[in-house]
């Protein structure tokens, strides 16, 4: 499905899986590179930048994160920036790039928030607003770890062994995704000036500024992750062996009485005790000395 927006002298195509009859029209109408038009059918495997004296080329994947779902998604878009023209190509819906293709459908181009007419400042706006939103969605996942750590802290250690994991996978996914920004980011601030002027550096370097931001957000979340987990890990191993040493005192308490219940139920004749004058509870005191016995033993060690 091709889109087609136009402000002024520029225009941006918009192509969502596009079709053979798309791409043939977007070649004959901007005379773009035979290697780029092939490229265009199908999703690439890794992210790249090209660029020649009228275009540069850029492959890049972008984390798109449901919050529904709790799940990212790498989604690829292919770009081809041309002095006056820009072309975006992706092979699935990416709601970020309908959101800015809405301000340039403007119908009155002079209420335009943006007045720069050339393809490297649409290029920045794009890049920046689909930053901004993984900004967004990075609040969303700094918001649950907030809700997480208090949860720890409330006893609720074994419910949080999902929830950061959860996170977890949600942060790799992320980073994944944007493994490959830094350097074809850094390559498009190196050769966009060919092809705009070196005044177009400071645009060049907010876009990578923009993902340096990005990556430091994600390098934070990352760590109170590890610190949440460790504190996690360390209140379960805890709460693990408090249990264990109250089973492990139970079982020496209780042994002592089982071994005088079974002594003195033995069917013999010249048992001790059994058939004097109040035996019973001669023998219920017996075990009952032996139990405080053993937890004042038990305190004096300072294992209570």
């Amino acid at each position: 499905m091709l889109k087609k927006f136009e402000f002024k002298d520029l225009d941006w195509i918009d192509l969502e899986s596009p079709t053979h009859s798309d791409i043939h029209e977007i070649r004959e109408s901007y005379d773009v590179d035979n290697f780029i038009v092939q490229d265009l059918h199908d999703p690439s495997l890794r992210s790249r930048i090209d660029f020649s004296s009228k275009h540069i080329y850029l492959v890049l994947h972008f984390p798109i994160y449901s919050r529904e779902k709790k799940q990212v998604y790498s989604r690829e878009v292919d770009i081809v920036i041309g002095e006056k023209y820009l072309i975006t190509t992706h092979y699935e819906q990416i709601k970020e790039l309908h959101e800015i293709s809405d301000i340039y459908a403007l119908e009155n181009v002079d209420d335009h928030p943006h007045k720069e007419t050339h393809a490297g400042h649409l290029f920045f706006y794009i890049m920046r607003h689909l930053y901004v939103t993984m900004e967004e969605n990075l609040g969303d996942i700094s918001d649950r770890l907030e809700k997480i750590e208090a949860e720890i802290f409330a006893g609720n250690e074994h419910e949080m062994v999902r929830s950061l994991s959860d996170i977890g996978r949600e942060l790799l996914d992320f980073k994944k995704a944007l493994r490959s920004h830094t350097d074809v980011i850094g390559s498009y601030e190196s050769v966009s000036s060919e092809l705009f002027g070196k005044k177009y550096s400071y645009y060049a370097t907010s876009i990578l500024g923009e993902y340096r931001k990005i990556h430091g957000i994600l390098d934070a979340h990352t760590e109170l992750l590890g610190e949440l987990r460790d504190t996690n890990d360390s209140l379960l191993s805890t709460k693990s062996g408090d249990i264990m040493k109250f089973l492990t005192i139970m079982a020496f308490v209780t042994f002592p009485l089982s071994l005088l219940a079974g002594v003195f139920g033995m069917n013999t004749i010249n048992t001790p005790i059994i058939g004097s004058s109040n035996d019973f509870w001669v023998i219920l005191g017996i075990m009952v000395l032996a139990t405080v016995g053993f937890f004042m033993f038990f305190k004096y060690k300072k294992w209570l």
